[in-house]
């Protein structure tokens, strides 16, 4: 009961807000979700009036006329909830247009979606924060078509009018309109997993947040104490606005990074990743030792994984390595993502690094580490590393790693001897992790399509005693989808 009520009051933020504006993304959903966005206009148009829409304007009576027979009212009586529903209506018997086959038809509805989002956009004052009424009222866990198609028409209606909202402010207009829909959008984030990850998503990276909405988002970082899923997004959220208030003059480079440092030791988790991952590329990487030294010593596992993530997205290659290197010392096994990311931008950086690493003999898990990035998103030369691996690295943990490149990589014939050589291995024989890896591999060579390959290596796995329940029962899953009924 208590959830339901909490769920009522945060649709009560998602009202139309007393703010001129609205707008919408045009949508049809033929086949797949597809949101056309209209060219923002270069100069900001007229707000609409709340009042009854003008009748002497053609474009009005020229749509509705075009969907005569379809279901519209009169053109004076059209309010957003009718409007709504008809562009729903249209969009889900496109998509079923679409799968038929009926391009005309589907092409027909699409025309008629058009005429009737014209009405939404320039007839409905505010139609963007009732988009968000809308919205909030939709079930997170309804999947069905009409409810995706709504979902879409909403958000793409949020979108535009934020995007209005905004060019009117930066045309000389009030910025009160943008403020509040940006108000109401973040008190609505705690409502379910869903709506946040929709809601913050329009936000996060955008222009749309100011100085006054810091404190909201300092609110939704104490809320997010209790609702953890709140976390990564009221993070980047912190992240945008910081972002904002030194492009806009509000806060000096200087006061954010001060802010960060007390943010840095704050228990609230929110508020402590965003500062930490903004020190780490604040005024040039000045405080990012300092942030380094904290998640070692700490051993702090989820922050090193957001900011190796971080680094090996926007840090130069060849400062990113040496990070990645530290903070893979306290999870190797979370870094995995960082290091394709940063093998995709640099692979003959991190190819190097693992030549050198090899011939130290030191951090096999970093080298582990290293093989699978390069393997996997590396290239060629990638390729080239993982099988020098399988070769020559005497760490087992390192091989494994490289048969798995290989059984995904490779043909059929260089992975069945890679998977093998391994079972062969007398090291291999009473190995259950590394024989639970050699069926993940068996995985990777079954989808080239070579049931006899994958039945010579699952007749050497299905042998071995070690082998344990778990992985036995995904060895028969990919024999009854790899081979024929007969002979298994």
């Amino acid at each position: 009961m208590a959830r339901r009520q909490s769920r009522e009051r945060r649709r009560v933020a998602a009202l139309p807000l007393l703010a001129a504006g609205g707008g919408v993304a045009a949508c049809l959903l033929l086949g797949s979700l597809r949101l056309v966005v209209p060219q923002q206009p270069a100069s900001p148009p007229a707000a609409p009036r709340a009042g009854k829409p003008d009748a002497a304007r053609p474009v009005h009576r020229a749509a509705l006329s075009a969907t005569a027979g379809e279901g519209l009212a009169d053109p004076g009586s059209l309010e957003f909830g009718e409007l709504f529903e008809r562009l729903v209506a249209l969009s889900v018997r496109g998509i079923a247009a679409r799968k038929a086959g009926e391009e005309s038809e589907a092409a027909r509805l699409e025309a008629l979606a058009e005429k009737v989002l014209d009405l939404l956009r320039n007839r409905v004052p505010e139609s963007d924060s009732a988009a968000l009424h809308e919205l909030t009222g939709i079930l997170s866990e309804d999947h069905t078509e009409r409810s995706r198609v709504c979902r879409a028409l909403c958000l793409g209606l949020l979108r535009f009018g934020l995007a209005r909202r905004l060019a009117r402010f930066e045309h000389g207009g009030s910025r009160r309109a943008l403020d509040d829909l940006v108000h109401a959008l973040l008190a609505c984030l705690p409502q379910d997993e869903r709506i946040a990850a929709e809601l913050s998503g329009l936000l996060i990276g955008a222009r749309y947040l100011g100085i006054v909405h810091e404190q909201a988002i300092l609110d939704l970082a104490l809320t997010a104490t209790e609702d953890g899923f709140l976390v990564p997004h009221v993070v980047r959220l912190l992240e945008t606005l910081w972002r904002n208030l030194e492009a806009s003059g509000a806060r000096s480079s200087t006061e954010l990074a001060s802010l960060a440092l007390l943010f840095q030791h704050d228990t609230n988790p929110s508020k402590r990743l965003a500062a930490m991952r903004h020190l780490l590329t604040a005024e040039g990487g000045r405080f990012r030792e300092l942030v380094l030294q904290e998640i070692l010593e700490k051993r702090d596992h989820s922050a090193a994984a957001e900011l190796a993530a971080l680094a090996a997205s926007t840090i130069a290659p060849a400062d990113s390595l040496p990070i990645l290197e530290r903070l893979s010392a306290i999870d190797s096994q979370a870094m995995t993502g960082a290091f394709m990311v940063l093998s995709s931008r640099a692979p003959k950086l991190l190819a190097e690094a693992y030549e050198r690493s090899l011939a130290d003999g030191t951090r096999p898990s970093y080298r582990a580490q290293l093989v699978t990035g390069l393997g996997f998103q590396g290239g060629a030369a990638g390729l080239d590393v993982a099988r020098t691996a399988f070769a020559n690295d005497p760490s087992t943990e390192v091989r494994t790693r490289a048969m798995l490149v290989i059984s995904a990589r490779c043909d059929t014939a260089e992975g069945e001897r890679a998977l093998t050589s391994v079972l062969e291995d007398r090291g291999t024989a009473g190995d259950s992790t590394r024989l639970g890896s050699v069926v993940s591999a068996l995985e990777n060579l079954a989808q080239r399509g070579d049931p006899n390959a994958t039945a010579r290596v699952a007749a050497l796995l299905r042998g071995n005693p070690a082998l344990l329940p778990g992985d036995r029962t995904r060895l028969r899953a990919i024999l009854d989808r790899s081979l024929p009924d007969t002979g298994r």
